[in-house]
């Protein structure tokens, strides 16, 4: 086989591995315990009493950070999300550097499947 057809098989792989676009979330989970805002409450003495867990995710879009409350049964789908995003990040990368190296080969343009013209 050579070796644009295994590029092109490659890239055909890591576009199946991709997750599907309804499910991603870029950002980070964070969690949080916290003191209430009541002077006679416990959770003041002691961190060992703080409220929570507080389910963050965190966000930071052109110079601007953002931190969205989610409720705690909400926790696990925005962790699977945020993975996702890793996910489709990660594969985009990977088909980026199998279309540069089509690119050297000589098979480039708008579709990197078609031989190159002589």
């Amino acid at each position: 086989m050579t070796q644009p057809r295994r590029l092109l098989l490659a890239r055909d792989r890591a576009i199946a591995k991709i997750p599907r676009w309804t499910c991603i979330i870029r950002g980070t989970l964070q969690c949080h315990y916290g003191p209430c805002g009541k002077i006679a409450c416990r959770c003041r003495k002691s961190k060992r009493y703080h409220h929570g867990p507080y389910w963050y995710v965190a966000i930071s879009t052109a110079g601007k950070k953002e931190r969205v409350l989610i409720p705690t049964n909400q926790a696990l789908g925005a962790k699977e999300a945020i993975a996702a995003y890793n996910k489709l990040w990660k594969g985009l990368c990977r088909i980026s550097e199998i279309n540069l190296a089509l690119l050297k080969k000589g098979y480039g343009g708008r579709d990197a499947s078609k031989r190159p013209r002589k």
